[in-house]
């Protein structure tokens, strides 16, 4: 059985945004509670005036090593990408490859 859910990262409560210099990363974690295959949407809120590439990965396993956003001159959801996972603990990182990125 496979569903499809979204995820929007965003900052803590009390945190206006998540500043990501230039290689750097953040983790978010996650419980999957049910069993099955489900799919996930990675988004992120931000704004760039050209593009910027970001990587993902999912429990330390590479998704993404530098997927392009389209820059955007407004701030806006833009999708990262998306990926599988089954019940239980996961982290989604995310990494700033090519330049700062500040999440909102």
């Amino acid at each position: 059985m496979e569903q499809n859910s979204f995820f929007w990262l965003v900052p803590q409560n009390g945190q206006p945004s998540l500043l990501l210099p230039r290689g750097s990363s953040a983790d978010f974690d996650f419980i999957q509670c049910f069993d099955g295959r489900f799919s996930y949407e990675i988004w992120v809120y931000t704004q760039s005036d050209e593009d910027l590439y970001m990587g993902m990965m999912l429990d330390d396993q590479p998704i993404y090593n530098a997927m392009r956003l389209r820059c955007a001159p407004e701030k806006r959801w833009i999708q990262l990408g998306n990926f599988q996972a089954t019940k239980g603990e996961h982290r989604v990182t995310v990494t700033a490859v090519n330049k700062e990125c500040c999440l909102e």
